[in-house]
Order: structure tokens, then sequence, then C-alpha cells
């Protein structure tokens, strides 16, 4: 799933990277290696980090999903994409549906807005941090609730079998 957006503003390059890698970097995301550059404008004008899981398969939680993002800096113009891949959609390829859908592009929208409102808006890095922390612990705490409740069932099917199981072997063994 990808979430692309753009903007505009007024924040020199070097200013925009630096702000938006220190911003990222306290929610858990590392800098890969920079290699693009444009022509005609020295600087420092891209952005790639990324956090999560290697591999969707391993992540226990929409938040330890891989996530990739990249901002980059063109005369002023924003382009900030944001990306995550759900364990289904690494399996079949095909974008994913309901909940957890629903959460992870929830959240790539909340990523790409909030540095919109860092580097448009240049608003306090700390708020954004205590708002994008909130919204994270929602996504955390709904996905307790989704394995709790499937805990709650798989022990509910296995206690019915060994329930069965049980009356079985009585009832053998009282006709035998």
């Amino acid at each position: 799933m990808v979430v692309e957006h753009i903007f505009v503003t007024t924040m020199e390059p070097v200013d925009a990277m630096s702000v938006t890698s220190q911003f990222l970097a306290q929610r858990g995301f590392v800098a890969g290696v920079q290699t693009s550059f444009q022509l005609g404008a020295p600087g420092w004008n891209v952005v790639e980090m990324a956090r999560g899981r290697k591999t969707a398969a391993r992540a226990k939680s929409t938040l330890e999903l891989p996530q990739q993002i990249r901002v980059e800096y063109d005369r002023g113009r924003v382009t900030v994409a944001a990306s995550a891949l759900t364990a289904k959609e690494a399996q079949n390829g095909r974008p994913p549906k309901g909940k957890p859908a629903a959460e992870a592009q929830a959240m790539l929208l909340a990523l790409v807005q909030n540095v919109e409102y860092l580097l448009v808006h240049r608003a306090d890095p700390a708020t954004l941090m205590g708002q994008w922390s909130q919204h994270e612990d929602g996504i955390h705490r709904e996905g307790l609730r989704r394995r709790a409740r499937r805990l709650t069932i798989l022990w509910s099917i296995v206690g019915v079998l060994v329930l069965l199981i049980a009356l079985a072997i009585i009832a053998a063994t009282r006709r035998g």
C-alpha cells in the first residue's frame, strides 16, 4: 500500500530534510543509503527512511509492518511517498482489505500529514510527536483486541474438542 502526498514549503532544502529526518528518527525510522541527487542544485534534497520488521509475515501488528518513506524536495515542492507492505499483500500481490488495511492506510496518511504539518505549518515537533504517538497507540490497542479475540475463539474450539474427546472416551469405557 502506497500513499503519496505533494505540498509546497518555504523552508530551505537542507533545513527541511534535517527537520524531517530528525522527526522520523524519533519514531523509529532509520535512514537508508542516500544515493540520489539533482543536477544543478547541490545539497540535500532527498530523505529515505524505513522501519518495521524485515518481512511482513513477522509483523505482529500494523505498526510492525515494513514501512518506507521517501521525502523529496524540489524548489519548494515536497513529495512524500510512504508505503507499508501487509502480509497478505506480500503473499498474493493484491491490495489488502478489511480493518488491517484501513489501519495501515490511516497510519500512512497520519505519517505524511505530520510531515506536511512539520514543513508547511512549522508545527512543534513535540506536539506532532504526541499526536502521532496517540494515533499509533490506538492502532496498537486495536491489534491487541483483535489478537485476544482470535485467541479466545481458538481456545474455545480447543476446549470443545477436548470435551468431545473426553465424552467419547467415557462413552467407550461404559460400553465395554
